[in-house]
């Protein structure tokens, strides 16, 4: 099957494909159809996730790499259609409106996640970029020696030791007992507790 979808990916969207997707299908209308929908539902999903990347990915991976799993799977659908069709050839009107309606589902569906999934990427960038600028703001930079570090306003080396939902804590290298935290409010730093005793 695997050389069979490489082949036809390469050598275009013509007949051949529809010959080549019609055999394969021939023998597992079934799961050529699940591989379908799951592919529709995937390259709608990706078509809306190309946010905060570069050009040449957006342009190579979001567009083009989605409309071509798009095409697959519709294309992978409508052969298993086909196929089931001529097998129940009483049935073949029934099975194509069935797969009209799975296809338009799993469209849906698709685009439903990558909607989700874009809003979801968009918040994380933006609070990444917040906290970048928190950082910044504060006087905070980065360890010219390790890249598990980072230098306080004070000029104190800190090293992350402990995350959790609304905080980060910080150890301070070459002092024992002394700790520092940057709380936060829903992914976001809000301040700084500067160098302290640990409780």
């Amino acid at each position: 099957m695997f050389e069979t979808l490489a082949y036809t990916a390469t050598a275009g969207f013509g007949a051949s494909f529809g010959r080549d997707l019609y055999k394969a299908a021939k023998k597992n209308p079934i799961v050529f159809g699940i591989i379908g929908a799951l592919m529709l539902a995937f390259g709608w999903r990706n078509l809306f996730l190309g946010y905060g990347r570069s050009v040449a990915y957006f342009i190579f991976v979001t567009i083009i790499g989605s409309l071509l799993m798009i095409l697959i799977g519709g294309a992978l659908l409508a052969a298993a259609a086909v196929v089931c069709a001529s097998i129940f050839a009483e049935h073949n009107t029934t099975a194509l409106a069935l797969t009209v309606v799975a296809a338009s589902s799993v469209s849906f569906l698709g685009i439903m996640w990558g909607r989700r999934d874009r809003r979801v990427r968009i918040r994380r960038l933006r609070v990444e970029a917040n906290n970048i600028k928190f950082l910044r703001d504060s006087g905070f930079s980065e360890s010219q020696f390790e890249s598990d570090q980072m230098v306080d306003p004070s000029g104190h080396t800190l090293k992350l030791v402990e995350q959790t939902d609304n905080r980060l804590v910080f150890s301070v290298v070459g002092r024992r007992g002394l700790r520092a935290a940057i709380a936060m409010q829903d992914g976001e730093m809000i301040s700084y507790s500067g160098v302290q005793k640990a409780a």
